[in-house]
């Protein structure tokens, strides 16, 4: 895909736009009125240019996806990167088409913020437990590199899924927006006055196409399948931190020890399908005797 795009940049569109430019340039009443169209593109507001760049990123999304249903095969970093785009600049022309900067003095944004702080961690704590004993069959407290990590990604999972269901809900209340903006289009044409209807069709379309968008990749995420293999992954590297030999066993395929209570460990194998395997397995760490522990120290010191 992006070979293609490559070269239909440097063979097609950059051609073209040369050869416009140049003929706007030898032509001074083309020029003229490029310099005027300049002049009222300058004098947008910021929520019109924010508008534009949804517009852009979301028209190329839908040729995007067009091209891959005519059977066009797609890089999936650049699909997942073109919906990323697609999505902040969706929210940051909402964010000024509502005023959200606004309502900071108007709501106890920081009380709120704090209680949602506090249940968000709470409850990704509650999951992170889950996923661990889940994935594991280990006791989660005895895995603590692997709660924090998972904590965090937790966090930051639900704040995202608020997001989304936040987005849902909001696509309901995008039906008034229709609405206001056909009333708005009828008084005006009584009035003989011109109502500008693009920004609230852009808003109802950036709502839709933001809850789509978010509330598919929570639905993605949400999938065992999705994140199993990342999960045991995470867990290995956050816990598993002691070599094999720790409990004398070979270090040749990797495997990793988290030791346990009660002269107890967990072992972590390396497993193409699912990333790691977690067994739990009885360890005894080899102790040097305390005349081992003096020769070592007698020949530190001289």
């Amino acid at each position: 895909m992006l070979e293609v795009l490559l070269c239909v940049t440097l063979f097609i569109i950059a051609p073209a736009l040369s050869g416009y430019s140049a003929n706007v340039y030898a032509t001074p009443r083309k020029r003229v009125w490029c310099y005027r169209r300049y002049l009222i593109v300058k004098d947008w507001s910021l929520t019109r240019h924010v508008m534009m760049i949804f517009g852009f990123f979301a028209v190329v999304l839908y040729a995007t996806g067009a091209l891959a249903k005519l059977g066009m095969p797609l890089n999936p970093l650049f699909g997942r990167s073109l919906l990323g785009l697609t999505w902040l600049s969706g929210m940051a022309f909402l964010y000024c088409y509502f005023e959200i900067s606004k309502l900071r003095d108007r709501l106890p944004w920081k009380s709120l913020a704090g209680l949602l702080a506090i249940g968000v961690a709470t409850l990704s704590k509650v999951l992170a437990d889950h996923v661990i004993a889940e994935l594991t069959h280990l006791p989660p407290r005895e895995l603590v590199g692997a709660q924090l990590l998972l904590s965090v990604i937790m966090t930051v999972s639900l704040w995202s899924a608020g997001v989304a269901i936040a987005l849902g809900a909001v696509v309901f209340g995008s039906l008034f927006l229709m609405l206001r903006s056909m009333v708005r289009d009828y008084f005006s044409m009584r009035k003989k006055q011109k109502y500008d209807a693009l920004p609230d069709l852009a808003a109802v379309v950036a709502i839709y196409l933001c809850a789509l968008i978010a509330l598919t990749a929570m639905a993605e995420l949400s999938r065992k399948s999705t994140y199993e293999k990342p999960a045991r992954e995470a867990i290995a590297f956050a816990a598993f931190t002691l070599p094999a030999s720790y409990c004398g066993l070979s270090d040749k395929r990797g495997a990793m020890i988290a030791p346990l209570a009660n002269d107890t460990a967990a072992i972590a194998i390396a497993d193409d399908k699912l990333g790691y395997r977690f067994e739990p397995i009885t360890c005894v760490p080899a102790k040097k005797s305390l005349t081992e522990i003096e020769a070592l120290l007698g020949t530190s010191a001289r």
